[in-house]
């Protein structure tokens, strides 16, 4: 999110997401050539292959354009503190939808978490910034909610696709299915191209950015997910807003403000919370 928010600052918001975008997608296709993963398992599942390509098209379009485009707008007008503070609330959003769509009980445990978290969301993005505006705008701060309630709406959706689906495999076709469209809208700031690969930090910022935020990260969470499970892996979520608030800070002079620790203690308390409650 730092390398993100230099980035920003220096060149059109909408060609660097095409930009890393399109490093992603060379990645995540690398990936799933050399695993040679197929994209649908028949012999798991007999579902119409219409209905399933719709499907992965549909899930390309909230995580690859949707969730993408609303996160670039809001960490551009926002701190990258508060984003990550912001997007740490997923799993919030995500029992609260899988419980609506898909039923899943929750404990009056985890219950109590979800109060707790909620609330240091609550906090964090309707919190009135100070006069140098470090902490970020409230515009900002529920563009950034929008683009985490569409990542755990996707997230939802995706898990019944994941039966027959391989995870690596719908990572490429959401990311390379939207390439195009992320180009449609950068259109009008593709002239800058030749200033953007002028610049190395700009072209490390972009590299990053797309190899390893949204290239080789996939690859490692599946991963992680398959030797840990998903319980236990999803426990190092709670590292992100930790790592976000201390690299701005040491990377583009973001100092956290009191309102973000208070707001990201009570975000991760109720998370760890509510996940000890779900697996007790």
């Amino acid at each position: 999110m730092p390398v993100m928010k230099f980035a920003l600052g220096r060149m059109d918001e909408f060609l660097f997401n095409a930009s890393r975008l399109t490093m992603s997608a060379i990645v995540l296709g690398l990936i799933v050539r050399w695993q040679n993963a197929r994209v649908i398992d028949y012999s798991v599942d007999a579902k119409p292959r219409g209905k399933q390509y719709l499907n992965i098209l549909l899930f390309a379009l909230m995580t690859g354009f949707a969730y993408q485009v609303l996160f670039l707008v809001g960490i551009d007008r926002t701190s990258a503190g508060n984003t990550a503070l912001i997007m740490s609330a997923i799993p919030i959003w995500t029992a609260l939808l899988a419980l609506v769509l898909l039923h899943e009980r929750i404990s009056r445990g985890a219950w109590g978490g979800l109060l707790i978290a909620v609330a240091g969301t609550l906090l964090v993005t309707f919190a009135n910034p100070p006069a140098n505006g470090q902490s970020g705008s409230l515009v900002g701060n529920l563009l950034v909610s929008a683009s985490a309630f569409c990542w755990a709406l996707a997230s939802v959706i995706s898990r019944p696709m994941m039966k027959n689906i391989s995870p690596i495999a719908l990572a490429f076709w959401s990311v390379a299915l939207s390439v195009p469209l992320h180009f449609v809208v950068a259109r009008h700031a593709l002239p800058q191209i030749r200033d953007v690969v002028a610049d190395p930090w700009l072209v490390a910022a972009i590299i990053y950015s797309g190899t390893f935020s949204t290239g080789l990260a996939y690859a490692m969470w599946n991963f992680g997910i398959k030797e840990l499970g998903a319980a236990h892996a999803a426990g190092f979520q709670n590292l992100v807003p930790v790592v976000a608030l201390i690299a701005s800070w040491l990377l583009i002079g973001e100092v956290p403000l009191p309102v973000q620790l208070v707001g990201g203690a009570l975000i991760i308390g109720g998370l760890i919370v509510m996940r000890r409650r779900r697996d007790a």
